[in-house]
């Protein structure tokens, strides 16, 4: 009499032939897929996406067609930069440069923030409550851009610094929209030197070519090693199994009488 086997619970190798013969489609299709990611990822997203360049006029970037800046406009800006600079900048009253901020600018920070001092501005301790030194840049319908020089207080141990300063009109107001330093000077009695923008950048350090090419290398093999060699260890492991499975099932039956 033939012992009757138990099915296994838990079993990674279905029983059936058929369903033997779908795990292996899945896994080749599977090795296929991911093949093709890898092939997709090589290619350029330019090529993607048809993001060439190119000579229709649709694809340039025009700039807005400048404006003069009239004696009114210059007197809003002045009294905008006057209470910015001494509520935001000197840090005297964070909390009301949030109503001078345009939006961009406030939403870098939340309003409780603001009110702590915790702001997206530089902090500078600017000499004086008028700030109207400054060289304009460009000026469009709603937005300028303007150089503002700071001079710093007779007891702080730093010198001038150039604001890079950008305030759109919104209703009439003259908000600011940025306000970063892009260049500050050696004290008066320090020997002359200049920072530019450039190195107020982060990540302005150099970094050698040659290591470029080695770790993109090794990515390269650790992607082709999880899209190849894993699902070949897969369906190793259902051949192993089933193989495993047969012998066990040719030992039981030679074993019963």
């Amino acid at each position: 009499m033939r012992a009757t086997r138990i099915p296994e619970r838990g079993r990674l190798v279905p029983a059936s032939p058929r369903g033997r013969r779908r795990a292996c489609r899945i896994a080749v299709a599977g090795l296929g897929l991911g093949l093709a990611v890898w092939l997709l990822s090589l290619v350029p997203d330019s090529e993607l996406h048809g993001l060439e360049p190119s000579d229709d006029p649709g694809y340039v970037v025009r700039e807005p067609p400048t404006v003069a800046l009239r004696a009114r406009e210059r007197r809003k800006i002045n009294e905008t930069l006057d209470r910015f600079v001494y509520a935001a900048v000197r840090r005297r009253d964070p909390g009301s440069a949030y109503g001078l901020a345009a939006p961009r600018l406030r939403t870098a920070a939340s309003r409780a923030d603001w009110q702590r001092g915790d702001i997206p501005v530089y902090a500078y301790p600017a000499r004086g409550r008028r700030f109207h030194d400054w060289l304009l840049q460009y000026s469009y319908s709603n937005l300028v851009g303007l150089d503002l020089i700071l001079q710093p207080d007779r007891q702080a141990r730093t010198g001038a610094v150039v604001f890079a300063v950008e305030l759109r009109r919104i209703r009439g107001r003259w908000l600011v929209e940025a306000f970063d330093p892009s260049a500050t000077f050696a004290p008066v009695d320090e020997p002359p030197r200049m920072a530019a923008q450039p190195d107020f950048a982060p990540g302005t350090g150099s970094v050698d070519p040659a290591e470029k090419p080695r770790i993109a290398a090794f990515w390269f093999v650790v992607l082709l090693v999880m899209l190849v060699a894993l699902p070949l260890l897969l369906l190793a492991g259902i051949l192993g199994r089933e193989r495993l499975r047969q012998r066990r099932a040719a030992h039981q039956e030679a074993s019963v009488p």
